[in-house]
């Protein structure tokens, strides 16, 4: 099996013989007491916090750890409480960017996201999650064995039994909104969940978009005591968003091929703020989405500026909703309906994509959040740089995060619908 070891092997090729740069995925961990901005809270924030006392050091966005508006000794001694994990209160930057305090440590959260409650499960946090769930799982008993059985709760304001949530006596709820299009319409959402849920923190994070998961999974880690298992994952996720970044990265416009990507709904694309065009990016192409004007995150496109874009491949994502595919069957008749409607589209029928037959589908369950993103790329690198991609195993990874993320004993090669046409049917 192609892992971690193996990628950077070739990474480290790649960088020696000087044909692309890698540049390491560096963020800012958005916890109080973090003065030194960098990606963790170590004994070198004390010494930062200390010079700020001294006078010869700034002061930061973070390095105010209790949050009480001053720089003082108080602020050393929650930092050396956070490293030694016994903090009492911890204050983050959410998704909004508004500074939330949680009571330590959390030992029953009540998670109504999506990729945030899978996120608690790849930390091996489980024993902290009440038996509540906003979206219903029932019908992916495979993927969700433990998630299928449990009370769905709702997951907006509107549609929420806060009730049932409040009735639980939770130390923390975690929400759904954890996506880019949150920051439009999520502060209105947000003030809701707080109204209805007076007096118990909310959080907000991000866990969808491929360019902040890393970020996020790490503040996530720090707010429910699982630093190590956080770490673990983030240099598993950025030890693939990094191999693949430096194999395309120094492909030119010209050398990106033109990509259509559809999200399961005749017409609805994204473009690449979100994750899933994050991935063709990163996978070395070049999401025509982009080249539509004034458009949103996610919008309807006009069939004539795809034909006037001519995209040399089209990518559709089947929502990850929809169970006729993934873990829950092996049966991909439903994916080759996707595949079917869009060769039949005769006002696309000039596209290069549709003649050469450069159509693929493949299950939104391998593009999402909490890490599957590399999943999708690897499969679309595939596609489009098989060069490039040659040493990477894309059924190998999806196994390698069956295996040792989700810890699922299922076998991705005799079992689940993934991709159409069938993997084994691409060219090499």
């Amino acid at each position: 099996m192609l892992k971690i070891a193996d990628l950077l092997a070739i990474v480290l090729l790649i960088v020696s013989l000087s044909i692309i740069p890698l540049e390491a995925s560096d963020f800012t961990l958005g916890i109080f007491g973090n003065a030194n901005m960098d990606e963790t809270i170590d004994e070198a924030d004390i010494k930062y916090v200390q010079g700020i006392i001294n006078g010869t050091n700034e002061k930061t966005e973070y390095s105010d750890a209790n949050y009480d508006g001053k720089i003082d000794q108080e602020d050393i001694a929650q930092i050396e409480q956070i490293i030694m994990g016994d903090e009492k209160k911890l204050t983050f930057s959410d998704i909004f960017g508004e500074a939330e305090t949680v009571n330590k440590p959390i030992k029953r959260l009540a998670n109504v996201g999506f990729y945030s409650l899978e996120v608690t499960r790849v930390l091996n946090a489980m024993d902290i999650l009440l038996p509540v769930i906003g979206y219903d799982r029932s019908n992916q008993p495979v993927f969700y064995p433990e998630f299928s059985t449990w009370q769905v709760v709702g997951y907006t304001p509107d549609n929420c039994d806060f009730e049932k949530i409040l009735s639980f006596k939770p130390d923390a709820v975690m929400t759904n909104l954890e996506a880019r299009w949150a920051l439009t319409t999520g502060l209105k959402d947000k003030a809701a969940f707080k109204e209805k849920l007076s007096g118990v923190p909310i959080i907000c994070l991000n866990m969808r978009e491929i360019d902040v998961l890393p970020e996020n999974v790490m503040k996530y880690g720090y707010i429910i005591d699982r630093e190590d298992e956080a770490k673990e994952f983030v240099e598993w996720f950025e030890g693939y968003e990094d191999t693949f970044e430096a194999m395309t990265e120094g492909l030119s416009k010209e050398e990106r091929p033109r990509v259509y990507y559809e999200g399961g709904i005749p017409y609805q694309t994204k473009n690449s703020t979100d994750r899933y065009a994050q991935a063709i990016i990163l996978a070395g192409g070049n999401n025509i989405a982009d080249g539509m004007p004034n458009a949103p995150v996610m919008f309807d496109a006009d069939p004539e500026s795809i034909v006037e874009q001519n995209p040399e491949f089209i990518i559709i994502c089947a929502p990850s909703w929809d169970i006729t595919a993934s873990y829950e069957t092996d049966d991909s008749s439903n994916l080759s309906k996707y595949w079917a409607d869009m060769m039949n589209r005769t006002e696309l029928a000039d596209v290069d994509a549709i003649k050469n037959k450069r159509v693929y589908v493949l299950d939104g369950n391998i593009f999402e959040g909490a890490g599957r993103n590399v999943i999708g790329i690897a499969y679309i690198g595939k596609l489009l740089h098989p060069d490039l991609f040659k040493d990477i195993d894309p059924q190998e990874i999806h196994q390698e995060y069956t295996d040792d993320i989700w810890n699922l004993d299922f076998d991705v090669q005799r079992h689940g619908s993934f991709v159409y046409p069938p993997y084994e049917t691409w060219p090499a």
